[in-house]
């Protein structure tokens, strides 16, 4: 399991800026949707 640390590290950084760009889509659009 030591290996694994290194790649979920990774995969976390990579998610989170993946996850930002999601949210920020994400809002967008139901903002609009409400409007």
């Amino acid at each position: 399991m030591g290996g694994l640390d290194l790649e979920v590290d990774e995969i976390i950084r990579l998610l989170n800026e993946d996850f930002v760009r999601e949210i920020e889509a994400t809002l967008i659009y139901v903002r609009n949707a409400f409007i």
